[in-house]
């Protein structure tokens, strides 16, 4: 399968209240909260090495309740068939910040638990902010809609099973699916973003 490859322009741009949202439970002042957030995205960006690998498939079969594109990758689910009804095609793909921000994080926590939490919050907001940079640059003609996760409404996380094996994403970019459908790196997440010359952004 001809897949590629995607880097965004680093250091990522990590967008503070992002972080925040993440951290939501930690109890502190705005003051001390802005401190961590702060160094916790230092931290993060020198650390990361932010990359996806992804391919587009157009659709190639329309049916009540799944919808078959190219290389007979199928995606089911009501309200994810709906998610694509007005859609061409689709951008599969996986993104990871790597290996080294699990480090970092674990890191953080052996200094205190509010590192930890913040560091945590900082890796999540920072795939969050390369799946972000991807859907702004990759081919914008294509109009390409909100992206989509498995475990997304009844887009299933079983999905990630075909999505590793469509990408061929541990051998490409030593990214691991585990039997309980977790990703490690920690901080990775795969996606489908419905593409077309007339797309709605509504999910």
């Amino acid at each position: 399968m001809i897949h590629r490859i995607f880097k965004p322009i680093q250091p990522l741009r990590i967008d503070t209240k992002e972080v925040l949202h993440y951290a939501s439970s930690l109890p502190l002042k705005d003051e001390e909260v802005l401190r961590y957030a702060k160094k916790a995205i230092e931290l993060c960006q020198q650390a990361a090495f932010p990359i996806c690998i992804y391919t587009h498939l157009p659709i190639a079969k329309r049916e009540a309740n799944r919808i078959t594109l190219g290389k007979g990758f199928v995606l089911s689910g009501e309200l994810t068939v709906k998610y694509l009804s007005d859609c061409e095609g689709a951008y599969i793909l996986l993104g990871t910040v790597g290996q080294s921000v699990d480090r970092m994080i674990a890191a953080a926590g052996i200094r205190s638990m509010t590192d930890g939490l913040m560091a945590d919050a900082a890796g999540s907001a920072a795939v969050e902010a390369l799946l972000d940079d991807f859907c702004q640059k990759i081919d914008p003609k294509s109009l390409p809609k909100p992206r989509i996760s498995p475990g997304y409404g009844d887009f299933k996380l079983e999905n990630q099973i075909e999505i590793f094996k469509l990408l061929d994403a541990t051998r490409s970019l030593g990214v691991c699916l585990n039997q309980s459908l977790m990703i490690s790196p920690s901080k990775s997440v795969s996606a489908v973003v419905g593409t077309g010359k007339e797309t709605s952004c509504l999910i």
